[in-house]
């Protein structure tokens, strides 16, 4: 692959593009490197309230523009997922930045040791594709600044979440030096009660900062800011806002759910929720002659927002002022409608943390019946019955992310997940039943885990290699918020913010670390980055794993995947096995073997499986052979004191295309997360597999 900056990049430094001249009030940006293919949930909700409001708003798609200027393959190679590598950030620092001067090399070499194997660099290589984006970024910036203030703006603002905040603040910077009369406010996930005070206490060029919810606040902070500018009262703020004011006489703290902190604004207008505007996003994909080519966009849309099972000790998407509600179906179905009706799109993201139980009720009756008009994506629980799995399907659901976690009881009890093994293998088997893609992992390195789980974990996954599989074995990542962060003592945690911010933010540790929301364990860090250390923390049933889900991935990406799966009949079940593990291409099922394998296709306990056989006059001993013959076989699963049929009933639904994905699509050769032909990906990625280090950078997306 090595380096992509010698091939020709037709808009080099953002010469060629230019916003349409409509005049704004309000300027809102999605910066780099939010995703190309879908518009932003937030921008267009605040675009929506300001419009109804009577002021003049439009939405700036920043990340659109770019992509278009650097090329996709660029893009998504600085798009990392991996927290640990703040590529996207990297990129826009100098601009943000100007006066900081960090130790450059340093960070190329981090990068390069990280993932210059896979994407074929040599360290020169890495080097110069890391300064070519960072010149684009800057001349970039400072022609949008440009073109935006054509528009006579008033406000503008950024919404930061995840890589954005840095290029968002290399953008408000640029505003504040061209037109200081302009007010600039920041708001979004990157800006919730720490990380927005942060934020708003060390970037003074940034004005307002919004913690929390900004659809009910947005409008009267707009219209105050019309009336006042920089200085506007204390007491005339709506909740969750920091202000200029605040750096003067200090910032306030709320109190909010029986706890005590920074304030977090939470909109009530949740339950009749505006329908977001997303023309600008439309307009701007269409006026790009690449990107208006191969994008193929969805629309995010929300029906819940917060978790009603709220346990999950590794995440930090729900802290304790965010509390659980769901739209009235009626408003969630209207706004399906409306936007397909507006746009012409039939694939929705549905931004929910978790579907609520109650759609079963409703929701999803409703869409059966009116003949699934939609392709939706939804987060699902990982205990899924049949029946739901397939009203899901009928719903239009076509690609689910189950909180799965791991394959291991034991695991899942220490993560309070909620689940069992056996659970998240069926939810796994009727995805497959009904044809839905799934998007899941497999967590390891977390607190009082035991290597013996992944190696049983490893022995477990030949056997289900018929089935989705994950994306890869990844470490958990210490979040903001979360049970881990917030009781880290009681598993003699010592949390540091991600080493390579240092290179990033001209700032000391303790203020990188209030605007972090993804950490490191100190220990775990130190003897995982040190040969010498990391040799006496080997973990052989880690590797094993990772070895196991390596093929599993590659399997499933075969001309061939791996089937198995049954047809049933009045007298016999006829199974066929393409596994690598199987046994026999085939057999045939009669007897005691058909009615026992059909008894445990829903994962009956053993005891009540062995009673019910023999209050139908089986003896022990059938019994008992039977099921150590479909255990022999491999056709079937013994867990948490359960007995699974592993075979998919036939006739099932085929998945659909990636082609048809809800969350959006880029039209080309399937590519890995970096770009890399899947064809690369097989043949470079097995020593990588072998250590057990796999991760989402080194395998393909159809993973």
């Amino acid at each position: 692959m090595a380096c992509l900056v010698s091939n020709p990049i037709n808009n080099l430094a953002g010469e060629n593009f230019e916003l349409s001249q409509l005049p704004a009030d309000v300027c809102l940006v999605c910066m780099p490197y939010c995703d190309p293919e879908k518009p932003s949930l937030a921008l267009g909700l605040l675009q929506a309230v300001l419009i109804e409001g009577g002021i003049e708003a439009r939405s700036i798609y920043a990340n659109l523009l770019f992509c278009e200027e650097i090329g996709v393959e660029l893009y998504e190679r600085n798009h990392h997922r991996d927290p640990r590598l703040p590529l996207a950030e990297w990129s826009f620092s100098p601009t943000a930045f100007p006066e900081f001067r960090p130790d450059e090399n340093r960070f190329v070499s981090e990068i390069h040791a990280r993932l210059g194997e896979v994407r074929q660099q040599s360290l020169e290589e890495c080097k110069d594709e890391l300064r070519f984006i960072r010149q684009i970024a800057e001349r970039f910036t400072a022609r949008l600044a440009e073109q935006i203030l054509k528009l006579n703006p008033r406000i503008v603002g950024c919404t930061s979440s995840l890589s954005q905040r840095v290029p968002s603040l290399a953008l408000l910077r640029k505003i504040r030096e061209i037109n200081p009369d302009v007010i600039t406010m920041m708001g979004g996930a990157d800006c919730e009660t720490v990380m927005g005070r942060a934020t708003h206490q060390h970037f003074p060029w940034v004005d307002f900062v919004v913690s929390g919810e900004g659809e009910d606040l947005i409008l009267p902070l707009a219209k105050r800011i019309f009336e006042y500018g920089r200085q506007v009262p204390l007491e005339a703020l709506p909740e969750g806002v920091f202000a200029p004011l605040h750096r003067q006489f200090g910032y306030q703290s709320a109190k909010q759910n029986g706890n005590v902190g920074l304030p977090r604004a939470v909109a009530t207008s949740f339950d009749h929720q505006i329908t977001p505007v997303y023309q600008d996003y439309f307009e701007t994909l269409r006026s790009l002659p690449t990107l208006g080519r191969i994008v193929r966009p969805s629309l995010p849309i929300q029906a819940s927002r917060g978790c009603w099972h709220g346990k999950c000790k590794f995440c930090g998407l729900n802290a304790p002022l965010i509390p659980y509600r769901s739209r009235p179906v009626e408003s969630v179905l209207a706004e399906l409608e409306e936007l397909s009706r507006r746009y012409g799109v039939e694939h929705f993201e549905f931004l929910d943390n978790i579907l609520d139980m109650r759609c079963f009720n409703d929701l999803i009756p409703e869409l059966i019946s009116r003949g699934a008009p939609y392709k939706l994506f939804y987060e699902i629980r990982s205990n899924m019955s049949k029946k739901q799995c397939e009203m899901m399907r009928q719903a239009g659901i076509v690609w689910c992310q189950p909180g799965i976690e791991s394959l291991h009881s034991e695991a899942l009890k220490t993560l309070s997940k909620g689940v069992t093994a056996w659970q998240n293998i069926q939810t796994l088997k009727w995805c497959r039943q009904f044809g839905m893609r799934t998007i899941w992992a497999i967590l390891k390195d977390f607190p009082d885990d035991r290597d013996d789980w992944y190696q049983e974990m490893a022995e477990l996954v030949p056997l289900l290699t018929h089935l989705y599989p994950p994306a890869g074995v990844f470490s958990v990542e210490y979040q903001r918020n979360s049970h881990y962060f917030g009781q880290s003592a009681d598993y003699s945690l010592k949390f540091t913010s991600i080493p390579l911010h240092a290179l990033i933010y001209p700032l000391s540790p303790n203020a990188i670390s209030d605007l972090s929301y993804s950490f490191e364990d100190e220990f775990y860090a130190s003897t995982i980055n040190d040969p010498r250390m990391a040799i006496l923390f080997d973990r052989p049933g880690v590797r094993n794993l990772g070895r196991a889900v390596f093929q599993w991935c590659v399997a499933f990406i075969s001309q061939n995947p791996p089937v198995l799966s049954m047809k049933v009949s009045d007298k016999e079940i006829m199974v066929r096995d393409t596994r690598p593990i199987a046994v026999a291409p085939c057999f045939c099922l009669d007897g005691i073997q058909r009615e026992l394998y059909l008894a445990c296709d829903q994962a009956g306990k053993e005891t009540q499986v062995r009673e019910i056989f023999r209050d139908k006059g089986f003896s022990s001993s059938d019994v008992d052979t039977a099921i150590q013959n479909l255990l022999d076989n491999k056709l079937l699963l013994r867990i948490d004191q359960r007995l699974l049929a592993l075979a998919v009933e036939e006739p099932y639904l085929e998945y659909i295309p990636r082609e048809e994905f809800p969350w959006g699509y880029i039209s080309g050769e399937p590519k890995s997360m970096l770009g890399q032909p899947i064809e690369f990906m097989k043949s470079h990625i097995k020593d990588v597999a072998d250590k057990g280090l796999l991760d989402r950078r080194y395998l393909p997306l159809d993973c």
